[in-house]
């Protein structure tokens, strides 16, 4: 009667299950190599799990913050670099103003309305820039740029002009039309929404920026404007418009500095930060941290054992029936 060693199938047995075994241990070393933190740690820290998942979560909420902080500077950067942009743009067409109408300079002032226009349809751009899916001076409706095109709005200024009768009649209106919230340039021309906090309640609709685009809108009809009134009665109105963009210029300068109070806060927030961090790292590491030199020749002499296991289980395996008879 045939006989097979039991002793020898047994050994199989459990040769397979030490490899898985140690499948999983090499595994387990190889990730606390790359990490340094332990691959188990519920079994390692025991009790002390909850202490851990508490230091994790502090440092997600510290990681997460600082994500915002990146984010929220990038977009203050980007309404920094917009302002900027205006008021250079815009710059000193309020000097050569005076200077046209105080030397009763027609050309140069016909000059000065053809750059104001261009200068126009450049600042609407500026206003209208998008940081991510974000407008970022449309206030709550981010989802759409603030200003649509700069000649819907040269075309009102200049039916405007038209239908004065005196200036003191057209800056009336022009003061109707900029100023009113239930006028056409507020709920017409602007397209943003309500200030919020994410673009620090700043929208196309500020004092500064309204007061540069009416003064541009304005100045651009002086080189052909189809008004009845003389050009010595406009002179005023120009003058007005020159007025505005020099207070649009320091009003911007000063959203800019506003813009920049806010980034410092941030720096600092960011700064303080960075020290929890520190901090957090190497409380969680002194709880879960593995030697990663440790680790490295843990795994490595688990490759030596699985491999050593393999060879066995394949001399085994390899066996004839012969070999287990007796």
């Amino acid at each position: 009667m045939l006989r097979v060693n039991l002793p020898d199938i047994l050994m199989t047995q459990r040769l397979t299950r030490q490899s898985a075994d140690l499948k999983v241990k090499l595994q387990a070393a190889s990730e606390e190599m790359v990490t340094g933190r332990r691959a188990d740690v519920v079994s390692f820290l025991e009790g002390k799990v909850g202490q851990s998942m508490l230091v994790d979560k502090a440092l997600n909420d510290v990681i997460r913050e600082m994500s915002e902080i990146a984010l929220r500077n990038s977009r203050l950067d980007t309404m920094q670099n917009s302002l900027s942009s205006v008021s250079d743009t815009v710059l000193g067409l309020d000097i050569r103003t005076y200077d046209a109408i105080a030397g009763n300079k027609s050309l140069d002032l016909s000059l000065v309305g053809d750059d104001a226009e261009q200068a126009l349809g450049q600042v609407f751009n500026f206003l209208n820039i998008r940081f991510g899916e974000r407008y970022a001076f449309s206030g709550d409706a981010s989802d759409r740029p603030p200003f649509g095109s700069a000649e819907a709005l040269l075309t009102d200024i200049e039916n405007i002009f038209a239908g004065a009768a005196t200036a003191s009649d057209l800056q009336t209106s022009l003061d109707n039309y900029f100023d009113d919230p239930a006028g056409p340039f507020q709920t017409v021309i602007y397209q943003g929404g309500a200030p919020d906090v994410i673009t620090s309640n700043v929208t196309g609709l500020d004092p500064a920026l309204k007061d540069t685009i009416r003064g541009l809108a304005v100045l651009a009809m002086a080189n052909g404007n189809g008004s009845p009134l003389a050009p010595t009665a406009l002179g005023t109105v120009y003058t007005n418009a020159a007025s505005n963009i020099s207070n649009g210029i320091d009003g911007v300068t000063n959203l800019k500095a506003r813009l920049g109070i806010e980034q410092g806060a941030l720096t600092r927030n960011k700064q303080r930060l960075d020290s929890e961090q520190v901090i957090l790292n190497a409380t969680l590491t002194e709880l879960t941290g593995r030697d990663q030199n440790e680790a490295a020749i843990e795994l490595k002499q688990l490759e030596v054992q699985l491999e050593a296991t393999y060879i066995l289980t394949n001399r085994l395996s390899s066996l004839t029936l012969l070999n287990y008879l007796r």
